[in-house]
């Protein structure tokens, strides 16, 4: 076991996405709508890992960061910051604050995953998994095209 990651973001959608990716890998997953929610989920149980929306209600998730780097018992805790596709990442904030990360929302389940393990400098999971949760959904496929009709006889 890695640890626990806590996830925040208001989106019931987004929290599903993130443990849906994360549910085959070794982790344990903490939840939190807010970024108050979040930093009390961090210290509560000693996360190794948070994975926030950027634009957190209340606390945002950038100063959710400053709080968790600024305190001696969670500035190990890593940080990715999920941003909005019209929102954009504000690279000096997240250097001041000490964001470890950061995806734009919709992201891909892969680059999560390998966000997560990277940030915890742990060795990638086998790019199969990927390949072999896709194998149980069957592909869209063109329909066969009919025959040509041949011309009505005279």
């Amino acid at each position: 076991m890695l640890g626990k990651v806590v996830i925040a973001d208001r989106s019931r959608t987004v929290r599903r996405m993130v443990e849906i990716s994360l549910a085959k890998h070794p982790v344990e997953l903490v939840f939190a709508e807010d970024g108050q929610a979040a930093l009390d989920a961090v210290r509560q149980h000693k996360a190794v890992a948070l994975i926030a929306d950027a634009a957190l209600p209340g606390v945002d998730g950038y100063e959710v960061t400053r709080q968790l780097k600024g305190d001696p018992n969670t500035r190990d805790a890593k940080v990715l910051l999920l941003v909005g596709r019209s929102g954009r990442f504000d690279s000096a904030r997240g250097r001041q604050s000490g964001v470890d990360g950061h995806l734009t929302k919709p992201f891909l389940t892969q680059k999560l995953v390998e966000a997560v393990f990277t940030s915890l400098g742990q060795p990638v999971p086998d790019q199969g998994l990927f390949k072999s949760s896709m194998m149980n959904i069957p592909l869209a496929r063109k329909p066969a095209e009919a025959a040509p009709t041949p011309p009505p006889a005279p």
